[in-house]
């Protein structure tokens, strides 16, 4: 509101086309995530893998509605974020930044849009495997080798990974629980 009586020219200045355009993406994330068999194909595909499959997502619908979107099918936040933060590489989609310096290049370079098409495409597929391939390999050693131990007590859940015990207390009346801070093992 402040810049429609203070800077009129800036609003002028806004990429409308773009920003509806990730407008769009959100609404279509979220109506997506209504379409039962939606939920049951991306539940299952984040199952098999949450890294490989939100690094996909994001070539097809960016990468922060894509977090949005498959935020409601897993717990598994931690392959989601690595996931979407490298699967913005790739594709130009994937980013919005990407867009918007595709955007400000082709206005500016008239005509070499299929040059910076293609060169952007071959460094961003370039980083986008080697930045998947190192966090792959690390997750792929962690579920076969670092697989934490669960001991389940009638209250108590104690998680154990090499040196450390992380104790959750839960109280089953009140449906809540509470992760406490690891106890490190000497």
């Amino acid at each position: 509101a402040v810049l429609l009586f203070m800077d009129r020219k800036a609003l002028k200045m806004v990429d409308y086309p773009l920003l509806l355009t990730f407008v769009f993406f959100f609404i279509f994330s979220g109506n997506m995530a209504r379409i039962e068999i939606v939920k049951s194909v991306f539940s299952f595909l984040l199952q098999k893998s949450t890294f490989l499959f939100s690094v996909l997502s994001c070539q097809v619908i960016s990468n922060v509605p894509s977090a949005i979107l498959l935020s409601q099918f897993t717990n598994n936040y931690k392959e989601l974020l690595l996931g979407v933060n490298i699967g913005g590489v790739g594709t130009l989609i994937a980013s919005l930044a990407s867009l918007i310096t595709f955007r400000e290049y082709t206005k500016q370079n008239k005509g070499q849009t299929g040059y910076y098409v293609m060169l952007f495409s071959a460094f961003n597929f370039a980083f986008l495997a080697i930045l998947a391939l190192l966090p792959s390999a690390v997750l792929v050693y962690e579920k076969n080798f670092v697989e934490p131990i669960l001991v389940h007590t009638a209250d108590t859940i104690v998680i154990e990974q090499k040196d450390t015990v992380w104790v959750e207390k839960t109280r089953s009346e009140e449906h809540t629980s509470e992760l406490q801070s690891p106890i490190t093992i000497s």
